[in-house]
């Protein structure tokens, strides 16, 4: 099944832990609209510090709301310039190709 995700690449002025901490508070945020469960099953990432990225899943309008949370943060505490933001057609992870 592919999904779509946007990939956040983070410039190397970015402090990675500190993006993360954005990830969690945009986590918490998804929780409070949309309730703790609807939260586990829609809000999905996966952050890579190494590669200095991560990948948010948006299906459904929980995933959307989830990824306009991480952007806006992103935005507000780091500035524009600070990540690029691209948008991928792709599987989830661990699926394996039919």
């Amino acid at each position: 099944m592919l999904q779509d995700y946007y990939r956040f690449e983070f410039s190397e002025s970015m402090d990675v832990d500190k993006a993360k901490q954005s990830l969690v508070l945009a986590l918490i945020l998804t929780e409070i609209l949309h309730g703790e469960t609807a939260a586990q099953l829609g809000a999905t990432y996966q952050f890579e510090a190494d590669r200095r990225e991560c990948r948010v899943y948006v299906e459904g309008t929980v995933g959307r709301h989830f990824n306009l949370l991480v952007t806006g943060l992103l935005n507000l505490r780091f500035g524009a310039d600070s990540f690029r933001l691209v948008r991928v057609s792709g599987r989830k992870p661990g699926e394996v190709k039919g």
